[in-house]
């Protein structure tokens, strides 16, 4: 199995919480892609960032997994994103990773809830970091307010750490510095994809700033002016190498 793995990064401008008009908006912006690894989605990318939490469904049989799957499967690559859904009397803001190699779906329920926005009140907190492997690659998956935590990431070692976020302009600085951060620390290739355009309902900008982090801390943006997508070839085996000669995670306590 090649070492290499392509990754497409969607800066989604999320309209209101109209489901159907984002999900439409998002395959407009990848249905020209091919020979792609893996699309990774903004948080909550069907509904935007909304509490109370909008258009909620059952994780089981939930509209916007399904649609995520089909995605999946037209372009033969894996898919993942977060989204607000309900199990039992709760809510959670649950990062969901579609495995087309394994047809199978890993997830993560946000463990840091943004108390500053009430999300602490209406959402209900994960209580695990997790990890999955995809291919070859070793994954952990982040929400957003999650950055600002790196003890999340410390106790193990990921070959991808991955954030998805509606992260407002007003404290967009963090965001562009931690994300480097967290790939220093952690020798690990960060992700870091965050919605952009203005939510009309809220009032909040989103400026994007998506970006794909080298396990050095370089931003490995070469964005294509045409489209909102981000695509980058990164290689597992250039990451193991750096690790043998700069053996700082064994320092690591």
């Amino acid at each position: 199995m090649s070492s290499k793995l392509d990754v497409c990064l969607v800066e989604s401008a999320i309209i209101g919480s109209d489901i159907n008009q984002n999900l439409e908006n998002i395959y407009n912006k990848v249905q020209n892609l091919t020979n792609i690894d893996l699309i990774v989605l903004p948080e909550t990318f069907d509904t935007g960032f909304n509490i109370p939490p909008r258009n909620v469904f059952d994780f089981d049989n939930n509209p916007s997994i399904l649609w995520m799957k089909t995605l999946a499967v037209e372009k033969q690559c894996a898919i993942c994103g977060s989204l607000m859904v309900k199990e039992k009397d709760s809510i959670f803001n649950r990062f969901v990773f579609y495995d087309n190699v394994k047809d199978i779906i890993h997830t993560y329920d946000k463990l840091h809830l943004f108390s500053v926005a009430d999300e602490d009140k209406h959402i209900t907190s994960g209580t695990e970091i997790k990890s999955f492997m995809y291919k070859d690659w070793k994954i952990c998956p982040q929400i957003c307010y999650d950055l600002r935590f790196p003890v999340l990431t410390k106790e193990d070692v990921f070959d991808i750490i991955v954030y998805v976020a509606n992260w407002p302009l007003q404290r967009i600085n963090a965001w562009d510095l931690l994300l480097p951060a967290r790939a220093i620390e952690n020798q690990s290739f960060v992700i870091g994809v965050n919605r952009n355009g203005h939510d009309d309902e809220n009032d909040i900008n989103y400026p994007g700033h998506s970006r794909l982090i080298s396990f050095k801390g370089d931003d490995l943006n070469k964005q294509n002016n045409e489209t909102d997508n981000l695509v980058y070839q990164i290689d597992l085996n250039n990451l193991k190498k750096y690790r043998l000669k700069y053996p700082f995670l064994q320092d690591r306590r």
